[in-house]
This record gives C-alpha cells, sequence and structure tokens, in this order.
C-alpha cells in the first residue's frame, strides 16, 4: 500500500466505538447443543475456616486481564467490518478484523489491506478466507499487530477490494477512532 502522505480517503462510514461491547463468538448454523453447565458454586469466604487465623492470608493480586474493546470501523452496502483491539500491559496493539456481509450476494475475492504512518510497524497475518458469505452467515478475520514506540495516536488507513456479481469494487477510508488507552 502507498504512503500515508498521498490522498486523503474520507473517513470510514459509520465509525463507532462499542467500549467494553462483549465480543460475540463467530456463529455457526447448527443448532446449539446441550445448555450450559450451572456456574460452580463460590469459594466459602474465609471467615469459615473456622479460627485458623493467619492460614487464610490473600494471595497476592492476579495480573491485570487485558482489556478488549470493539470499534465499528466500516459500514456500508452491507459489508460490516469491526476492530476488536487489545493491548495487553506494555505490549503491541493486537487487532482482529472481522469483516460481515449482510447483503444477499457472497463478496468474492474479498482483500482487506492497511497502512499505517511511519512512526507505527504493522504486522499483517493471512486473512482467514478470500470469500465474504452472504445474509451474515460467516465471517471473515485477520489479525493485525500494530508496534508503536513512539506512543502516537493510531491512524490507519484501509483499502477493501472485493467483486460483487462480477463488479469489481474498492473502498478506501481512514480510521481515526482507536481509543487512546490502546496508543
Amino acid at each position: 500500500m502507498r504512503s500515508m502522505a498521498e490522498a486523503r480517503p474520507s473517513p470510514c462510514p459509520s465509525s463507532s466505538i462499542m467500549a467494553d461491547a462483549p465480543v460475540a463468538p463467530a456463529r455457526s448454523p447448527s443448532p446449539p447443543l446441550a445448555p450450559a453447565p450451572a456456574p460452580a458454586p463460590a469459594p466459602a469466604p474465609l471467615s469459615s475456616l473456622g479460627g485458623l487465623g493467619g492460614f487464610g492470608a490473600p494471595s497476592a493480586p492476579a495480573p491485570a486481564a487485558t482489556q478488549e474493546t470493539v470499534v465499528g470501523v466500516f459500514d456500508k452496502d452491507g459489508l460490516v467490518i469491526t476492530f476488536t483491539l487489545s493491548k495487553p500491559q506494555g505490549g503491541n496493539l493486537n487487532i482482529l478484523v472481522s469483516s460481515i456481509n449482510n447483503g444477499p450476494q457472497p463478496l468474492q475475492s474479498y482483500v482487506f489491506q492497511a497502512a499505517v504512518p511511519k512512526t507505527l510497524q504493522l504486522q499483517l497475518q493471512p486473512q482467514s478466507s478470500a470469500v465474504v458469505p452472504p445474509f451474515g452467515g460467516g465471517r471473515v478475520t485477520q489479525a493485525i499487530a500494530v508496534v508503536n514506540p513512539s506512543q502516537a495516536p493510531v491512524r490507519m488507513r484501509l483499502k477493501i477490494t472485493y467483486t460483487l456479481n462480477g463488479a469489481p469494487i474498492t473502498h478506501t477510508c481512514e480510521v481515526n477512532n482507536i481509543p487512546p488507552q490502546f496508543v
């Protein structure tokens, strides 16, 4: 992809942040299996240990869990792309790109590309498929790692190409809505 200094694309259509939204796993068309088992009962409080004194002292706090946030980055003509953002303490920004087609026809030869300013480094993994099935019947995923040694705001230029009913389609846009806690 070309340099970020070239012609400016418009912001991606319908970009939004769904902070702390639950991240639903990909659904299969098959019916659910058995209901989930009931959760295990909570452990007894320390006061029920019957005078064991210091034996029930709390352990060191667990390491902080990696926060995940879902950001909507593209929504046009039935194609919806979201980023699931996560960043371990002191680590790289990890992005799981999910592309879903809510339209009635499959998107063939689907390619998702991204570019970042020169102050950032981008590592794209191969996408899961080149076909995005219709009617939200599946998703194409792709993992991205962003190295940001300068802690600059994360900006990304996207190029999305696919074939719909034999016609090639290309969208370009810019993502500027990555929350600052993921810098």
